[in-house]
């Protein structure tokens, strides 16, 4: 499944980075939303030619970069799954790790730091 042909990705250290995948976890990467719509709909192509249900339920939408006065918060975009339209969230929790559409890791550490204290503590 290539994700990042011909697509507006972002890149880290050169390299065109469409998206991350641990087991069945996975994060869809895009600079706009055009790049966006077509990953998921190839996404959508190979998991109906293997058998494999999206959940629609567990999708979300984040779009980094917005800023406190809500000038980038996406009120005109509608991603599809399907005919499913795409919740738009402020932070999405994958593997552990809290991604803010602020791209700070202050709300991962805030996250973090609890979740140790609660194991510490035994607190539940």
């Amino acid at each position: 499944l290539n994700l990042d042909k011909n697509g507006n990705c972002p890149k880290l250290m050169n390299i065109l980075v469409s998206h991350l995948l641990w087991a069945d976890d996975l994060i869809l990467l895009s600079l706009d939303s055009v790049t966006c719509q077509a990953q998921i709909n190839k996404l959508v192509d190979y998991c109906n030619k293997w058998g494999i249900e999206i959940n629609e339920l567990k999708t979300k939408c984040v779009i980094f970069g917005q800023d406190n006065n809500n000038n980038n918060n996406g009120d005109n975009l509608r991603l599809l799954v399907g005919s499913e339209t795409l919740e738009i969230v402020d932070s999405y929790c994958y593997l552990g790790i809290v991604l803010h559409k602020s791209g700070k890791l202050c709300h991962a550490k805030i996250s973090l730091k609890t979740k140790a204290m609660r194991a510490f503590f035994g607190f539940k």
